[in-house]
C-alpha cells in the first residue's frame, strides 16, 4: 500500500467515525452528514483508482500459463491478437489488409480459424496440460478431430467480465460437468441428530442418516447475437476482439447472475432456483425457517434490529465464514443506520486495510443488483445471509462461442453468439436465511 492509499483510507475511516456521532434530529447535522457521505463515496472511488493503479504499475503478473497449450506459449500477444482477428473475420479473412499475417499468427497459436464454433471447458481452464483450452463440442478428446482454440484474447476478455459481474458464482460452490444430463446431488439433512453415550458391552443403536436429493438440470443461457460490420473487422487498429469479448462476457455474466439470484417465473421450460428462489412471498406463507420478518411496518425500511435478528437466525455452525448479499440500494439504507447512532460498533464498517472488504456487523457483503429492492412494495427477500457454499451452481462444458459467417452477408456483417448451460439450487435451507419485508 502506498502512502497515498493509506492517507485516503485513514481519511475515510475518520469521516465514518464522525458521521456516526451526528444527531439525525438536528437539521444542521443532517446536512453535514450528507456532505460527509458524499466525501466518503468520493474517497472510495479514489481508493479503488489508486489501488488499481498500484496493481497495474507494480509487480507485473505473468501470463496465465495454465490456460495456454504448448503450441501457443511461443506466440506473442500480437500473435494472439491477430490470430483472434483471423477467426473473427471468417469467410472475409481474404479482405483483411494483413490476412497473411493473421493466418501465420493463427498457426503459431494453434488456432483453427476456419472452425465457426469454438469453446473452452472448466477442466481445460484448470489444467492446460491434461486437456488444453479450446476443445469444442465437436472436437472433444477421443473424437479423432483436431482441437480448436477459443481465440485467447476473446477468451481473456470474456473471463474478465464474467468475474466482474459474477458475485453469486464467485461465492458459491461450483460443479463442472462434461454432459448436460440431469444430475442428482445428495444432501445430508441431519441438523439435530447426534451420537449417544454407550456403556461397555452394550450394542450401539442403528440410526439411519437423514438425507434427500436435489436434481440439477442444464438450462441454456445465450448472449443473443452480436452483429459487427466487416469494415470494422478489417481495421487492424480497431480492437474488435476485446470489444466483442466485453459484450459477450457482460451479457452472459449478467444473465447468469440474474438467474442464479432470483430465477425467472416466465420461462415455461424451467429455470435455476437461485439464491432467493423467487422474489415475492404471500404474508400467510412466511415462517421462521425462511429467516426473519422486518420489524418495521414500512416495507421501505431496514433496521439494525432486523439485521441482528437475521444474523442470529442462522445456526452458528454456518456462521464460520458467512456473507451478506444485497443490492446497492439496501446497502445505502444500512449505511444510513450509522447516522445518529450511539452504538459503539456501527452496523456498517469501512475497511481500514488494503485488500480488506467493508463489512456489515463485522461480516463481508456481496453487492448483487438483482437482489430485490427494499423500496418496492410487497413481501420481498431483500437481504440474504449465511454460508454461500451451500448454494451450488452446476455448469456444463464451459462456454461455446459461435461465428455466423453467412447469415448476415446481405448486411455485410458477421454475427457472434456465446452460450452456456447452467443450473443452481440452495441445497441446505438452514445455511441461508433472508430478511423479508412487511407488505405495504
Amino acid at each position: 500500500m502506498t502512502a497515498k492509499s493509506r492517507e485516503l483510507r485513514e481519511e475515510r475511516a475518520r469521516l465514518a467515525g464522525e458521521y456516526g456521532k451526528l444527531d439525525s434530529a438536528n437539521a444542521e447535522d443532517r446536512a453535514k452528514g450528507s456532505e460527509m457521505m458524499e466525501r466518503i463515496n468520493e474517497l472510495e472511488g479514489q481508493i479503488k483508482h489508486e489501488e488499481g493503479r498500484e496493481a497495474l504499475h507494480g509487480v507485473s503478473t505473468p501470463e496465465p500459463q495454465k490456460f495456454v497449450p504448448e503450441t501457443e506459449k511461443k506466440a506473442s500477444k500480437q500473435d494472439m491478437f491477430h490470430a483472434t482477428r483471423a477467426w473473427m473475420a471468417g469467410n472475409y479473412l481474404g479482405d483483411l489488409p494483413d490476412a497473411d499475417r493473421c493466418i501465420e499468427a493463427a498457426k503459431r497459436c494453434g488456432l483453427d480459424y476456419r472452425n465457426p464454433q469454438l469453446g473452452f471447458t472448466a477442466e481445460a481452464r484448470a489444467s492446460a496440460t491434461s486437456n488444453p483450452i479450446g476443445w469444442g463440442p465437436e472436437n472433444a478428446p477421443g473424437t479423432g478431430h483436431v482441437a480448436s482454440l477459443v481465440p485467447i484474447i476473446l477468451h481473456n476478455e470474456i473471463e474478465k467480465y464474467m468475474v466482474a459481474f459474477g458475485g453469486v458464482e464467485e461465492n458459491s460452490r461450483v460443479i463442472n460437468t462434461q454432459t448436460g444430463a440431469n444430475m442428482t446431488y445428495p444432501v445430508i439433512t441431519e441438523s439435530t441428530i447426534r451420537g449417544t453415550l454407550t456403556a461397555e458391552n452394550t450394542q450401539s443403536t442403528v440410526q439411519t442418516f437423514a438425507s434427500t436429493k436435489v436434481d440439477f438440470n442444464a438450462y441454456k443461457i445465450t448472449s443473443d447475437i452480436v452483429r459487427i460490420s466487416v469494415e470494422s473487422l478489417q481495421d487492424p487498429a480497431f480492437p474488435m476482439p476485446a470489444i466483442i469479448g466485453e459484450i459477450l462476457g457482460e451479457r452472459i455474466a449478467r444473465a447468469k447472475e440474474r438467474y442464479h439470484t432470483i430465477g425467472a417465473s416466465s420461462n415455461t421450460g424451467g429455470e435455476p432456483d437461485g439464491v432467493v428462489g423467487g422474489t415475492t412471498l404471500a404474508t400467510t406463507s412466511f415462517n421462521a425457517s425462511l429467516g426473519v420478518r422486518s420489524v418495521s411496518s414500512d416495507y421501505n425500511n431496514i433496521t439494525s434490529t432486523d439485521l441482528l435478528a437475521l444474523y442470529h437466525s442462522v445456526d452458528p455452525a454456518y456462521r464460520t465464514d458467512p456473507r451478506w448479499m444485497l443490492n446497492d440500494d439496501s446497502l445505502l439504507k444500512i449505511r444510513q443506520l450509522s447516522l445518529g447512532s450511539t452504538y459503539w460498533n456501527p452496523v456498517w464498517q469501512p475497511s481500514l486495510r488494503e485488500g480488506e472488504p467493508d463489512r456489515i456487523l463485522g461480516v463481508p457483503y456481496i453487492i448483487n443488483q438483482f437482489m430485490p429492492t427494499a423500496g418496492s412494495s410487497g413481501s420481498k427477500k431483500i437481504v440474504a445471509f449465511g454460508d454461500f457454499s451451500k448454494m451450488v451452481i452446476r455448469n456444463v462444458q464451459g462456454m461455446s462461442v459461435v461465428r455466423f459467417s453467412e447469415k448476415y452477408m446481405d448486411y455485410w456483417q458477421q454475427g457472434f453468439l456465446a452460450a452456456v448451460r447452467t443450473d443452481s439450487h440452495v441445497i441446505n435451507s438452514n445455511a441461508l436465511k433472508y430478511l423479508i419485508t412487511s407488505t405495504a
